[in-house]
């Protein structure tokens, strides 16, 4: 059962967009011009949100991150794991920000994964830093995108 889709670009320079399936199991990009697997991930703890993005880390190399049931996992073009962390509870939304203020002193700015939780928190975190806050409610993905799409940059002092 599909739980997860997007399309996006995976490589640098790409020429068409691949389609990504999250499942209970694992991740499948298809290249559906071809009809093609590139890659297959397993996770064990499912798929809930998918991002690809060439924002984090090096803007050479795009990432897919994957959130699941607690973990976040991000791949590289060739299926090679490239980060792995435990968020505590379902990830539910992802959204990469701009942000002129680092998350601690020795941090340069640059760009903030934003991941929104089942456990009512949002994570903010950028290269070794974390930061988190409880929300009233269920992170829904439309106050991440919310967030995302305000073309500014992210102000607001968070305290963990």
């Amino acid at each position: 059962m599909c739980t997860s889709i997007m399309a996006g670009r995976l490589s640098n320079p790409a020429e068409r967009d691949i389609l990504l399936l999250g499942s209970q199991t694992g991740v499948i990009a298809y290249d559906a011009y071809d009809h093609f697997i590139l890659l297959l991930f397993q996770m064990p703890d499912g798929v809930n949100a998918m991002l690809i993005s060439d924002q984090l880390g090096t803007r050479d190399h795009p990432i897919v991150v994957i959130g699941g049931r607690c973990s976040i996992v991000a791949l590289n073009e060739t299926g090679a794991e490239v980060f792995w962390t435990v968020t505590g509870e379902s990830v539910m939304s992802l959204t990469v920000i701009e942000s002129e203020i680092p998350l601690d002193t020795t941090e340069e700015p640059s760009n903030q994964l934003v991941v929104g939780s089942e456990d009512y928190r949002i994570r903010i975190m950028q290269k070794n830093a974390i930061r988190q806050f409880g929300q009233g409610g269920g992170v829904k993905a439309d106050l991440v995108r919310s967030l995302s799409d305000s073309r500014g940059f992210l102000t607001t002092s968070f305290e963990s």
